[in-house]
């Protein structure tokens, strides 16, 4: 009689280097890897998840994300208050709460016909993946109302 050779294939949680979630895949655990995994699944509440060998914990100083979100970068010409909006829709896009960006391509187009943004405001939504280069195209194309 022949035995059979059932090989138990897990769901594991793959890490890089410093510990960070980077991927998922399915593998023989007993056998050995190229690359750091857990079968410990990462918490979903985390901003970015971290395993430090036992638990996941958060991967990021809140306090440094806070402050860099609240200021711009590179010195560009837009308002903090604008650059804070930019950063809390691409953490929502990242985290698939927002699932395509049609409304915010429709926004900024309203905004830019009422002169509420300018162009410091699209190149800052480009670099932050918010909008593409055809979106921004469109938008500029918009006719704008007369300043006053």
């Amino acid at each position: 009689m022949v035995a059979e050779n059932k090989i138990d294939y897990k769901e594991v949680f793959i890490l890089d280097d410093e510990g960070f979630f980077i991927g998922t895949t399915y593998l023989n655990i007993d056998e050995k890897q190229d690359f750091k995994f857990t079968i410990t699944p990462p918490d979903k509440n985390l901003m970015k998840a971290k395993f430090d060998g036992k638990k996941w914990i958060e991967g990021v100083n809140k306090n440094d994300l806070m402050i860099n979100m609240l200021y711009p970068e590179n010195d560009l010409d837009i308002s903090s208050n604008d650059f804070l909006v930019l950063n809390i829709l691409k953490i929502l896009k990242k985290g698939g709460m927002i699932m395509d960006n049609t409304w915010f391509f429709k926004y900024c187009m309203f905004c830019w016909a009422e002169r509420k943004i300018d162009e410091a405001y699209l190149d800052m939504a480009k670099k932050m993946d918010m909008l593409t280069d055809q979106q921004i195209m469109m938008i500029k194309m918009t006719p704008r109302i007369e300043e006053k």
